[in-house]
């Protein structure tokens, strides 16, 4: 009997041991695990992108293809029932100087010509880029006769740097030999309010004043060439 309970508290003391050594093992084996855990490098979340805006204006395939401008009303009401001179009520005035660093007096150039085309570009604008041949051209076919060719770049200062650099490279790409002037604060006050969209084309009598309402946008040579002859020919 003694020797039967001795066996039975032998048996018991044997079973707490073994479950004490299990739980410190498993203990031990958390601990481990945790360890391993936290020196492992934390796992590199690659950014989700945010889905695009669909009421944000997409960006074009191309300067071409979908120019930001506002396309011009006027190539077939110029062509079919033509224009008339009327006063519009705005008068340049201004001394700046143009890209060849030459001083520009309005006043004493504008009175030169019996009509002036002033164009409004900027570099940022592929469709006036566009436009310059055709400005060239008209401006050596009309040479000698009364009407002159000015071209303003709304964002090449007079101050330089390098937009103005980029203008004149622009400039001599296309091949453009008619006066290009500078803007300056004087000049940005006058223009500011009449140019939204470009290039705008205004066309001036020899005191600097707006004779008809400006051209918005780019034309073909020949849409050109009428609206300029039915100016010219009402002009006194």
């Amino acid at each position: 009997m003694r020797n039967r309970r001795f066996f039975i508290i032998m048996l018991c003391i044997g079973i707490i041991c073994a479950l004490s050594l299990t739980a410190c093992g498993e203990k031990q084996e958390a601990a481990k695990t945790e360890a391993e855990i936290q020196a492992e490098p934390a796992a590199q979340i690659e950014p989700i992108e945010a889905a695009p805006d669909e009421t944000a204006p997409a960006e074009p395939a191309s300067a071409d293809a979908a120019p930001v401008f506002k396309e011009t009303p006027y190539k077939n009401e110029y062509s079919d029932a033509g224009v008339s001179i009327a006063p519009y009520g705005l008068q340049f005035v201004f001394n700046t100087q143009t890209m060849d660093g030459e001083a520009f007096d309005s006043k004493e150039e504008f009175a030169k010509n019996r009509l002036t085309v002033f164009t409004v570009w900027s570099t940022t604008c592929p469709a006036c880029i566009k436009m310059m041949p055709t400005w060239e051209e008209l401006s050596k076919d009309y040479a000698g006769t009364g009407v002159e060719f000015v071209g303003l770049c709304l964002d090449a200062t007079v101050s330089g740097g390098t937009t103005a650099d980029l203008a004149k490279d622009i400039v001599v790409e296309s091949g453009v030999t008619y006066s290009q002037i500078l803007i300056n604060d004087a000049l940005l006050q006058q223009i500011m309010q009449e140019v939204m969209y470009l290039p705008t084309t205004f066309f001036l009598d020899n005191q600097g004043s707006v004779i008809v309402s400006p051209a918005i946008g780019a034309m073909d040579k020949q849409v050109w060439v009428d609206f300029i002859e039915t100016l010219v020919s009402q002009i006194a």
